[in-house]
């Protein structure tokens, strides 16, 4: 071998060892990972799968408290004072339109009749001295002007009779208090011998329409709801679809938020007066 070529070799193997002493002192600086040795293994890479992007609906929903209560709620008043002297219903009953449920001695309906009988008096007379100048008229005896005075005495008297008589005919309406529709008595405290106003509440009658429930919501929500919205009724672990079917315009003055009234659907289950979510 000539003497170029070892010289060639030479500094070659030279190169060599220096790239392999470089590399050792590099791994060397190297910190060990997850407490390992220079051998152990490098943390695995995370693998990221992208998907293709789909539209869809983001919903917020909001948990609320409301109150079951009857479609149709009526309060019975007593249109006149007196004194109860019949009480035909209890709560629990259930009623017809047009039953009578109190009755109650206005001391007004014997005034009254008397009224009306002393008016029907004085109708009959002026009747019967109308009939009896009838004769005399026709046979030329009484004059036109005097016949007329009679004509006009009936007149008056059926007046004063017909205005006696609604008179009665009302305080007799006041003294039987009649259910205006049908349905349950939610409740009834008055008892026989009670006295009763005008303003007092006799009892109370749910109809037999299906139930709703009434909530309360702030303005910002009030501008989220509309009438025909769903809703979820929840009950004992149970779930009822319900509808917002009303929406108040006017804040509620006890609560200071807007109420709302939901139809509830097959509520057979839920009493009213429950408290629902």
């Amino acid at each position: 071998m000539s003497k170029g070529k070892k010289v060639k070799i030479g500094i070659a193997a030279g190169i060599a060892v220096v790239a392999i002493a470089i590399l050792v002192t590099s791994k060397m600086g190297q910190k060990p990972r997850g407490g390992m040795g220079m051998m152990g293994q490098e943390a695995s890479v995370t693998v990221v799968k992208a998907g293709l992007p789909v539209k869809g609906d983001i919903q917020l929903t909001t948990g609320l408290t409301g109150t079951v209560e009857p479609s149709d709620v009526v309060h019975i008043y007593a249109k006149a004072a007196g004194d109860v002297t019949a009480v035909n219903i209890k709560a629990g009953d259930v009623v017809t339109q047009g039953q009578v449920l109190f009755e109650i001695d206005t001391e007004q309906v014997e005034t009254a009749k008397n009224s009306m009988d002393s008016a029907a008096v004085s109708l009959s007379e002026a009747r019967s001295n109308l009939n009896r100048m009838q004769i005399l008229y026709s046979s030329g005896d009484l004059s036109e002007q005097e016949y007329e005075q009679y004509s006009n005495a009936v007149k008056s008297a059926q007046l004063q009779y017909e205005s006696a008589k609604l008179a009665y005919d009302r305080q007799v309406e006041y003294s039987s208090v009649t259910a205006p529709i049908g349905g349950k008595i939610e409740s009834c405290e008055i008892e026989v011998y009670d006295r009763v106003t005008q303003s007092q509440d006799l009892c109370v009658i749910a109809g037999e329409g299906e139930n709703r429930i009434s909530f309360y919501v702030t303005q910002r929500m009030k501008q989220n709801c509309k009438a025909g919205d769903r809703l979820e009724i929840q009950k004992n672990g149970t779930t009822y679809d319900a509808y917002i079917s009303e929406i108040n315009s006017i804040v509620d003055s006890d609560t200071g938020l807007f109420k709302v009234k939901a139809q509830l659907e097959e509520t057979e289950e839920i009493a009213a007066g429950s408290t629902v979510s």
